[in-house]
């Protein structure tokens, strides 16, 4: 793959989860303006509904016919990764991803496009790890998919065993929490990361003879909610191992954390969730600590390690 595919490839997806979550449809006077174009004017607004902004529905809308198909292009070349080549990476990459959603999700009654599960797949690409749970996570519960980007989950459920997937209200959390960090919307040629942004954090202090006191801080993105009546439930397991100098294990603590929360509290939460566990060693010295921590029943990993003085 090459750079600019890279960049077409994040751009086209994290830059545009802000238009996703603050509205993919105008106001009812745009949408009556709309409705009174052109069939052909109205197609463009449809295919483009899930990137075009507010102010430019509103330009195309209010301009003379006659300058349509030259905003069309406008809007296309503004968005073009390269645009001093023939081809424009980013159109050719976002209808690509409209045809591949439309086979994927064609069986929901609608075009897949169209759906949770495809409107996600348009704005973000494939995901990198995909979990099916056609029974759910236990027996008698809704069938789910758990879709990961990175270590950032996107959760759909058929709520009624119709193959129709919607996309979880826990996740609001995750994908209002990216598109506040993005503030360069209207910049959809840069190369913007997906990855290694979300991480957790290791705190270390000494409180005793040969003990330390460790505490993480795990950002909200990194734990998969699942709802269970009125709360959001998740369980991050932690995975701590002390070594000396010759890589040999001191000491090792495999234990689970339960968090419970309720959705107003998920849109208030900021720095995280804290998890402290106390290291014990055998004697005073420099060790290196490892932190794996993941979700319970994921097989996604994070993965740190420090150096931790013991006195």
């Amino acid at each position: 793959m090459t750079k600019n595919q890279s960049g077409s490839r994040n751009s086209i997806g994290f830059a545009f989860l802000l238009i996703l979550l603050i509205g993919l449809s105008a106001c009812s006077h745009l949408q009556r303006m709309e409705k009174q174009l052109p069939p052909g004017d109205r197609e463009f607004i449809q295919e483009v509904r899930y990137i075009i902004t507010t102010e430019e529905r509103k330009q195309y809308v209010n301009i003379p016919a006659t300058e349509r198909a030259e905003f069309r292009r406008d809007f296309w070349r503004r968005r073009d990764p390269s645009p001093d080549t023939d081809r424009n990476e980013y159109r050719e990459t976002y209808y690509a991803r409209v045809a591949e959603a439309n086979r994927l999700f064609r069986s929901e009654g609608r075009e897949g496009w169209l759906t949770d599960r495809g409107r996600v797949f348009v704005l973000l690409g494939p995901p990198d790890h995909r979990q099916v749970y056609p029974m759910g996570y236990s027996f008698y519960e809704p069938p789910v998919e758990v879709w990961r980007y990175g270590f950032f989950p996107i959760i759909f459920v058929d709520r009624y065993h119709q193959g129709k997937y919607e996309m979880a209200a826990a996740n609001a959390y995750y994908l209002n929490a990216v598109a506040r960090a993005q503030i360069r919307l209207n910049q959809p040629q840069e190369d913007l990361e997906k990855d290694g942004k979300l991480n957790f954090e290791i705190n270390t202090r000494a409180e005793g003879v040969n003990t330390v006191r460790v505490n993480l801080q795990i950002p909200p993105g990194m734990l998969l909610f699942t709802r269970d009546g009125d709360e959001y439930k998740a369980v991050l397991e932690v995975r701590a191992e002390l070594a000396g100098a010759d890589e040999s294990e001191i000491w090792s603590m495999n234990r689970s954390y339960p968090f419970s929360i309720t959705e107003k509290q998920l849109d208030e939460v900021s720095r995280g969730f804290p998890v402290d566990f106390v290291v014990e060693a055998e004697a005073a010295g420099e060790y290196t600590l490892t932190v794996r921590v993941s979700n319970k029943g994921d097989d996604k990993v994070a993965e740190q390690s420090v150096k931790v003085r013991v006195r």
